[in-house]
């Protein structure tokens, strides 16, 4: 995948509802939730991701109220640094904060910034997976690594096989 495509992967995101949306940013998010297990374990913080997940996928189904979603989240967002560029080993933050956008994008909660929130918890989930350090802080296309690529890659495909409408916006 090229960064061109990557862009072009987010554009077709933008058109599925917001549930739809935080799903694929919870594929994302799953997949470097060990790098956040991890930054967990070695602050001596609860992990609060099995039940940011589990609240997630009752929500999904209308078992969980907007409020039990939000609440998890603003549990999880105690839990992370305020300035990630402060971070010396920033991978643990980049997973943590893909985790809390599952639910900011779910609730709605972004307005304007939509579109950035969720290229934001994107690419934090392939920087924490792939062990980038602080220069993921800056967001962009240019910047994305082949390890990065290829995460998106595999992520894009997971999206797809979730929701095949996404192919054919290709």
């Amino acid at each position: 995948m090229t960064s061109q495509g990557v862009y072009r992967c987010f554009e077709s995101l933008l058109e599925l509802p917001l549930a739809k949306q935080a799903h694929c940013v919870r594929l994302a998010a799953e997949a470097s939730v060990d790098v956040w297990r991890q930054h967990c374990r070695d602050r001596r913080v609860e992990d609060v991701s099995p039940v940011l997940f589990e609240c997630f996928d009752r929500w999904r189904k209308g078992k969980a109220t907007d409020e039990e979603l939000n609440a998890i989240a603003e549990r999880l967002g105690s839990s992370l640094p305020s300035d990630i560029r402060k971070e010396k080993r920033p991978a643990g933050a980049y997973a943590g904060y893909a985790l809390i956008d599952i639910a900011l994008i779910a609730l709605g909660k972004c307005d304007e910034v939509h579109h950035s929130v969720l290229h934001t918890a994107i690419y934090y989930a392939a920087s924490a997976y792939c062990g980038i350090g602080a220069e993921a802080v800056w967001v962009s296309f240019d910047r994305l690594t082949e390890p990065e690529l290829q995460f998106l890659e595999i992520w894009w495909s997971q999206c797809r096989l979730q929701f095949p409408d996404l192919a054919e916006r290709e």
